[in-house]
């Protein structure tokens, strides 16, 4: 999670760019007292309670993915593998639809069963509401301490 001195950082680096003009006097104490203000925890909580998710386990069944009637098979053929090497996927709809079929972080295209999908998306779901939370708060940074 972004922290109170990497917003500092930031916003210092960005106003040293000529992007934002900083509050005179701003401190890395006042960014601390800022965030230290806020519910860190409500915020990801919300955020992940909106990313909608779901371990696909027949991937021959339709589902939408990017506002398409497609199945998890579908997308394996389109990006030229073999969907019988694939018993299991999982969906991640935030921002844009990810579809993972294989073992990411890990050489070659490992298929997954059931539980490593599921902690696969539970790990990239995290990833996605730290970045989601990270930006908001860099984005409320800005307007908290610019002129």
């Amino acid at each position: 999670m972004i922290t109170a001195t990497h917003i500092h950082d930031r916003l210092v680096e960005q106003a040293a760019n000529g992007q934002i003009t900083l509050q005179d006097g701003l401190t890395e104490s006042d960014v601390q007292s800022w965030y230290d203000g806020l519910d860190i925890q409500t915020r990801k909580q919300t955020v992940d309670d909106n990313l909608p998710r779901e371990v696909i386990t027949d991937i021959q069944r339709e589902t939408t993915i990017s506002g398409q009637s497609l199945s998890v098979a579908d997308v394996i053929e389109s990006r030229g593998d073999d969907p019988t090497d694939f018993d299991c996927a999982y969906l991640l709809r935030g921002g844009r639809t990810f579809v993972q079929y294989f073992r990411p972080r890990v050489g070659g295209k490992q298929a997954m069963d059931k539980p490593t999908a599921e902690s696969e998306m539970a790990d990239h779901a995290d990833r996605i509401v730290t970045q989601q939370v990270s930006g908001q708060l860099l984005s409320e940074a800005i307007v908290q301490f610019t002129v």
